[in-house]
């Protein structure tokens, strides 16, 4: 595929296999739309049994190919985007107020009865969820190879709760604490 990042070193595919079984464990998966531009992902459970969560694209202005994968019909998929409501088979776009996308996102989410969603979006889609504190654990891989390009991760408030070391990389699990009303 085009676009497709190489899975070698912090992907490698033991961290695939991972990833994929915590997909089959959520009810929805959600990424914003650079992440599907750039890394075409199918968002699917491909890699471990069980059933693919629903795919949540955010899609402001619907610039995403239709060639997309997350488009190829291998699982039910919600279009967060601000032009349209439809249906065409299992793709139901949603159309959205952006001003507090994260909210919104979970209302909508809520009135399909799903109450878990893994955000493995790029840096504008987690920045949202974390800013608004809408978010309950996050995952975190690092690397020891040291990255020339791409984007920093975001920053979490929090003291990571479980640190595992992996093969290359090392797995860190944050949880959110409460906060003072």
């Amino acid at each position: 595929r085009r676009n497709r990042p190489k899975y070698t070193g912090l992907r490698a595919h033991a961290k695939k296999m991972m990833v994929h079984k915590w997909r089959s464990q959520e009810q929805a998966i959600l990424t914003g739309t650079k992440t599907i531009v750039n890394d075409n992902p199918q968002l699917t459970t491909r890699n471990w049994p069980g059933k693919s969560p629903l795919r949540v694209a955010i899609d402001r202005n619907l610039v995403i190919s239709a060639k997309a994968a997350v488009f190829d019909n291998s699982a039910d998929t919600l279009i967060i985007n601000q032009l349209k409501d439809s249906v065409q088979g299992n793709i139901q776009f949603i159309k959205a107020d952006f001003n507090n996308l994260p909210r919104e996102i979970n209302a909508i989410l809520y009135t399909k009865n799903v109450q878990s969603v893994i955000v493995e979006g790029g840096l504008i889609t987690l920045e949202g969820f974390i800013k608004t504190d809408n978010w309950d654990e996050a995952r975190v891989f690092v690397s020891k190879s040291y990255f020339v390009k791409g984007t920093k991760a975001p920053k979490l408030n929090e003291a990571a709760e479980q640190e595992l070391a992996l093969p290359n990389s090392a797995l860190y699990i944050y949880k959110q604490q409460p906060r003072a009303s």
